[in-house]
């Protein structure tokens, strides 16, 4: 089945001159905008001149693994279907950078990183044996430091790890993963929007400071509630 042709605003995005921020919600097709865009940087203009020279200097980066294994099929097909249509000078250029697709430069974020740094070993001091750690080896060294952090603190009398470990009951299990899936649950949720310990540092300051003006607000809303309960 064809795929539908994109829409005023997408074709827009596609066709957009110079740096561009596209803003779509889940289901909007960004996937194919940015397979359209990727192939609309390729293709020879009116003065015969691409906005892009060559393949390699196309970056395109997505969060997931699934997303960019999406994105490659995607730009497959289109390149394909421009081969079939492209004539001459166009149809020798387009055979080109279908040779050249297989190293193209679209990956997660993390790949992409891990390429530069094992691009770059010595000037980053890193050992050449390091690898990109993948979703489940990632959370699995998380919960092995966090699970090391608790019990540390639990044995050295810390009542807030105590007091964690006693409401999740116990270090793991049940539908939260325990006391150590719900502190590697919130540590994802803190990198994914872009905070850090300092962040959180400071956001439990201002909850601290407000905590005597939240109980008082809740101790005048209780009131009121009884109060009403005897009127009534």
């Amino acid at each position: 089945m064809a795929e539908p042709a994109p829409t005023p605003e997408q074709a827009r995005a596609i066709a957009v001159t110079g740096s561009a921020a596209i803003r779509a919600g889940a289901g909007s097709g960004k996937t194919a905008v940015l397979a359209h865009r990727f192939l609309e940087l390729l293709r020879l203009r009116d003065d015969g001149a691409p906005v892009v020279d060559e393949l390699g200097q196309i970056l395109a980066i997505t969060f997931t693994e699934k997303a960019a294994a999406e994105m490659k099929a995607r730009i497959r097909e289109l390149l394909d279907d421009a081969l079939a249509a492209a004539t001459g000078v166009a149809r020798g250029r387009w055979e080109r950078v279908r040779r050249e697709l297989l190293g193209a430069q679209i990956s997660t974020i993390h790949a992409f990183c891990g390429r530069v740094v094992r691009e770059n070993l010595l000037e980053v001091g890193v050992d050449p044996r390091a690898t990109v750690l993948d979703e489940q080896e990632s959370r699995a060294y998380v919960a092995a430091v966090v699970e090391e952090l608790l019990v540390s603190r639990l044995r050295g009398g810390d009542a807030a790890a105590r007091a964690l470990i006693e409401r999740c009951r116990g270090l793991h299990g049940g539908r939260s993963g325990g006391a150590v899936g719900l502190c590697v649950d919130f540590l994802g949720r803190l990198g994914v929007t872009g905070r850090d310990a300092a962040w959180l540092a400071a956001a439990l300051v201002r909850q601290e400071a407000r905590t005597a003006e939240a109980a008082t607000a809740l101790a005048d809303g209780v009131a009121r509630v009884i109060a009403v309960v005897r009127a009534g």
